[in-house]
């Protein structure tokens, strides 16, 4: 599913007293519009981006940006920003680990889906766990995704 341009992605906003009162994380995936030849699904990427948008029941977003070089950028992008959303997501990715270096942020996901869904991220605590959560995603460990594609992907 991941074989295009993907991230996680989550922040939170603080309340006067400086506890967390929001938290947004989600998977944001997106795909060039047109391939430059054919290919199964032809040159454009509407259909496997709108099978994906709806298998995660979300809308299909097209992105236009223009980027440094020059280059205008046209993509078709999908954002799991809904609880429904995210848990088909990481259901999914539990079930199907991703092989990359992505695989990491698939835990502290799973950890912001449990403190979205029960609000203990609202609390003093949950600012510390959200701020180790933010510590975790922002390191890497290459010997841990070593292990990990040992355990997922052992040589046949």
């Amino acid at each position: 599913m991941l074989d295009c341009d993907a991230g996680f992605y989550f922040n939170w906003s603080r309340n006067n007293q400086g506890i967390p009162s929001t938290l947004q994380y989600y998977l944001r995936l997106s795909q060039r519009r047109v391939y430059h030849r054919d290919s199964f699904v032809g040159k454009s990427y509407v259909f496997i981006m709108t099978k994906i948008a709806n298998f995660f029941f979300v809308p299909l977003s097209l992105i236009d940006r223009k980027r440094k070089t020059g280059y205008n950028e046209q993509a078709f992008g999908v954002r799991t920003g809904s609880y429904l959303a995210n848990y088909i997501a990481l259901s999914y990715l539990k079930q199907f680990p991703l092989f990359s270096y992505k695989y990491s942020k698939v835990p502290v996901q799973l950890e912001l889906l449990r403190l979205s869904k029960s609000k203990l991220h609202k609390s003093e605590e949950g600012l510390l766990n959200l701020i180790s959560l933010k510590e975790r995603v922002n390191s890497y460990n290459a010997s841990s995704h070593w292990e990990h594609i040992n355990k997922n992907f052992p040589p046949q």
